[in-house]
């Protein structure tokens, strides 16, 4: 098997797409190998005033190309509702273990999918239809039962963002007594 030296390392190294790069070259391969054109390019990147003009392309790419941008956003979202709601409940994880509080998360992708089916897509509270869609008072949000008490199967719900929201710290006694009294007042 033929091999080749790379000119930053100086490495002798088998010529293959797993060492080197494809280039339009004369032996088809660029002259570093993959490890250090990566590295270069990490030191490349990390440079302050590369970072800032980095950032600055991405705030008006962002700024000329809203409708995409956001389009492309909205369908991620609505396609990748059980992801985004374990992302929420990771980072709901992450809140609480700073404030120094334990909290596990064990649920996954599919018992969200389950829970789903379970409730027939209505909120756990208010049996109102939920929508997987974001920014609206029926988006689907996963609630804990027992808010002492991680997201584990048996502890959690699906309820609109509104009720979640709404129920906040109180037990779901105490707020599905409230329900009942606004439902009895309207």
């Amino acid at each position: 098997m033929d091999s080749k030296v790379c000119t930053a390392c100086k490495e002798e190294k088998t010529l293959s797409t797993d060492n080197f790069k494809p280039v339009k070259t004369k032996n088809g391969f660029s002259s570093q190998c993959k490890s250090c054109i990566s590295k270069r390019d990490k030191e490349y990147r990390s440079r302050p005033e590369i970072k800032q003009r980095s950032k600055t392309y991405q705030h008006k790419y962002i700024s000329l190309n809203k409708d995409h941008v956001s389009g492309k956003n909205r369908k991620w979202n609505v396609d990748n509702w059980t992801r985004r709601l374990l992302y929420s409940t990771r980072h709901n994880k992450r809140e609480r273990e700073l404030r120094g509080r334990k909290c596990d998360v064990t649920i996954t992708e599919e018992h969200i999918v389950q829970l789903w089916k379970l409730q027939s897509g209505l909120c756990y509270f208010t049996k109102v239809p939920m929508t997987t869609e974001m920014y609206k008072l029926e988006t689907v949000s996963v609630d804990r039962l027992d808010n002492s008490v991680g997201y584990i199967p048996g502890n959690v719900v699906l309820s609109t963002k509104a009720a979640n929201l709404a129920r906040g710290i109180h037990s779901v006694d105490e707020f599905v007594s409230f329900l009942q009294k606004v439902k009895n007042h309207a």
